[in-house]
C-alpha cells in the first residue's frame, strides 16, 4: 500500500471505528492485567481464561478490520458480538466478587456490543467509510 493510499484509508476512520478499536483494546488491557495479577499462564482456570480472553479480544478486533476478512466480515463482527456477549455473561455467573474493575469492564464491554450492533446496521445498508468499508 502507497502512502498516498495509507492516508486516504486513515482518513476514512470514522469515529464509530476508533470506539469500536479503543473499547476492544480497553477489555483486552483489563483482562491480560487480572490475568498477570493471578499469575503466569498456568493450567489453573482463572489466569489462562484472562489471558485467553484478552488475546480474544486484540485477534477480533483485528479480523473485524484487517483487508483479508472483507469478504467476512459480517460474520466476523457477529462472532465478536458473540464474544463480547459471552464475556459479559460469565462475568455474572462466575465472578468471585464484584468490584470497580469489573463493573467497568461490564460497561465497556455493553457499549462495545451495541456499537458493534450499529456497526453492523451501519454496514448492511451501505453506509459508512469507515476502515474496512466499500463507499
Amino acid at each position: 500500500m502507497s502512502q498516498a493510499q495509507q492516508t486516504r484509508a486513515l482518513a476514512h476512520v470514522d469515529p464509530l471505528t476508533v470506539g469500536i478499536v479503543v473499547l476492544a483494546v480497553a477489555a483486552a488491557v483489563i483482562h491480560l492485567r487480572l490475568g498477570i495479577l493471578l499469575g503466569p499462564p498456568s493450567l489453573r482456570p482463572f489466569p489462562l481464561v484472562f489471558y485467553l480472553n484478552a488475546l480474544g479480544y486484540l485477534v477480533l478486533v483485528t479480523a473485524l478490520y484487517a483487508p483479508p476478512s472483507h469478504p467476512v466480515q459480517r460474520v466476523v463482527r457477529w462472532v465478536f458480538i458473540a464474544y463480547t456477549a459471552l464475556t459479559f455473561v460469565l462475568w455474572f455467573l462466575l465472578a468471585p466478587k464484584r468490584d470497580p474493575v469489573g463493573y467497568s469492564t461490564i460497561v465497556i464491554e455493553a457499549v462495545l456490543v451495541m456499537l458493534l450492533i450499529v456497526d453492523d446496521r451501519r454496514s448492511a445498508r451501505g453506509g459508512g467509510g469507515g476502515v474496512g468499508r466499500t463507499a
